[in-house]
C-alpha cells in the first residue's frame, strides 16, 4: 500500500523558517492583542491594555499560538459584562482567529521571512498524498499538499508595514466596521474571508468551532448584518482514505478529533524530534491504539532532497 505523509509545524523548524518560531509568534501575538484593543472594547467593553495583554500571555499554559489564543478567548468571554449570545461567540472566535493569523504571518515590517534550506526538504514523491496542518507550505510550489485546516492565501494580500488582518464577514457589522476604521488610521488593515480557515483556541475543541458545526437558527442567535449561514463540515475527511501514514513535525497534544482519524490507519510511523529524550513518545503511545512505530526525526533524512 502506498504511504501518505502528514505534516505539522515541525517541518518549518526543520527547513529553517525562523519567523515561525514559537517565541517570535508569542511576541507578535502580545503586540497584536494590544493593536486590536479598540475592537474588544467596542464589542465587549474590554480594554486590552499592555498590562492586560501581559497578564493574558502569562496565564497561557504553554507558548503555542493555540494556547495563547485560548487565554485571550477565555479572558474576553469571562470579563464581558453582557448577556452572551451566539452572535457574540461567532464574532469572538473570528476576532481571535484574525489576531492569530496576523501573528503567525506578519511582523511590524510586513510578511515574515520565509526563506528556507532546500537541502532539508522532504522528498514528497515518496508518498501517494501529502497532508498538512499548516496554513501554508512555502516550499509547495507545485501545490501538492492537501491543507486540512484550510490554505491561507498570503500572496494575494500583498505586503507592507503594520499589517493587521480583519474579518470581511464581521466588517458587515457596523460596530466592528467602525472600530476597524479607527484602527485603520494607524495600521494597514486587510480584510480576509476567514470561514475556510480552521483555527481553534485550545479552550474550544475543533469539532465545536462555529466554522465546523455551522450556523443555524437558535433561540440565542439574533439577526444581524454579519450573520451568515454556514453548513456543518467534517474535519479531516480527506484523511479517511489513507491507510499507511508517516507523521512528521506534529505534536500529540491537543486535537483529539485528528487522533481519532489517525487511529483508523493500518500502519502509522511517527517521526519524533530527539526521540530518546522526548516526552511525546509516551503521549503518542497513550493516544494511539492503531499499529504504530516511532523513529527519530533525523531518520527521515534518508528521504531528503540533496
Amino acid at each position: 500500500m502506498a504511504k501518505s505523509l502528514l505534516l505539522g509545524n515541525g517541518i518549518n523548524a526543520r527547513i529553517g523558517i525562523t519567523g515561525l518560531a514559537v517565541s517570535e509568534i508569542k511576541d507578535r501575538f502580545r503586540y497584536n492583542m494590544y493593536r486590536n484593543s479598540f475592537v474588544s472594547e467596542t464589542l465587549y467593553g474590554i480594554n486590552l491594555s499592555k498590562d492586560v495583554c501581559n497578564d493574558i500571555i502569562q496565564s497561557s499554559k504553554v507558548d503555542g499560538i493555540e494556547s495563547l489564543a485560548g487565554s485571550l478567548y477565555t479572558y474576553i468571554k469571562t470579563h464581558a459584562n453582557q448577556r452572551w449570545t451566539d452572535n457574540d461567540e461567532i464574532r469572538l472566535q473570528d476576532i481571535v482567529k484574525c489576531i492569530a493569523l496576523t501573528s503567525i504571518f506578519y511582523d511590524d515590517m510586513g510578511k515574515i521571512c520565509t526563506s528556507y534550506d532546500s537541502k532539508k526538504l522532504l522528498n514528497i514523491s515518496e508518498y501517494e498524498k501529502v497532508f498538512t496542518l499548516n496554513y501554508i507550505e512555502f516550499w509547495d510550489k507545485a501545490e501538492k499538499c492537501i491543507y486540512l485546516h484550510g490554505k491561507f492565501d498570503l500572496d494575494s494580500l500583498g505586503d507592507g508595514q503594520n499589517i493587521l488582518l480583519g474579518s470581511s464577514e464581521r466588517n458587515c457589522y457596523s460596530k466592528y466596521r467602525d472600530a476597524m476604521d479607527i484602527i485603520g488610521k494607524f495600521n494597514n488593515v486587510k480584510l480576509i474571508d476567514t470561514s475556510n480557515i480552521i483555527f481553534s483556541p485550545d479552550s474550544i475543541p475543533k469539532e465545536k468551532l462555529i466554522d465546523v458545526i455551522g450556523v443555524y437558527p437558535s433561540s440565542n442567535l439574533y439577526f444581524a448584518d454579519d450573520l451568515f449561514p454556514h453548513s456543518k463540515r467534517e474535519l479531516y475527511v480527506q484523511l479517511w482514505e489513507a491507510e499507511e501514514l508517516d507523521i512528521f513535525g506534529l505534536s500529540p497534544y491537543g486535537d483529539d478529533s485528528l487522533i481519532d482519524v489517525i487511529n483508523r490507519m493500518k500502519s502509522v510511523t511517527i517521526y519524533v524530534y530527539n526521540m530518546e529524550t522526548s516526552t511525546e513518545v509516551e503521549m503518542w503511545d497513550k493516544k494511539l491504539y492503531c499499529p504504530h512505530v516511532f523513529k527519530d526525526s533525523s531518520e527521515i533524512n534518508n528521504l531528503a532532497v540533496i
